[in-house]
């Protein structure tokens, strides 16, 4: 695996224990379980990207928090909002 292959998955990791206010070790969900890294890496992948167009939008559940990336360096956690009660 090259080095750049854990970057946009290291980013987002590290975008939830932020969020969270933890060190990325004490997340206890793998970022596996929710999404598959592979896939997501290869979206923003820089050597098959021209660099003409925006990057693709992925939004995924992460335990409570609904995360955003948007590109490398725009990745955007907030948590859901709780149901509303009838």
């Amino acid at each position: 695996m090259t080095e750049y292959m854990n970057r946009i998955a290291d980013a987002v990791v590290e975008a939830i224990a932020s969020h969270r206010g933890v060190d990325r070790t004490d997340l206890t969900t793998p970022l596996y379980d929710e999404i598959d890294p592979d896939a997501l890496e290869a979206l923003y992948r820089t050597d098959s990207d021209d660099g003409a167009g925006p990057h693709p939008t992925v939004t995924f559940s992460y335990e409570n928090d609904r995360v955003v990336v948007a590109g490398p360096n725009d990745i955007d956690v907030q948590p859901y909002p709780a149901n509303p009660t009838p």
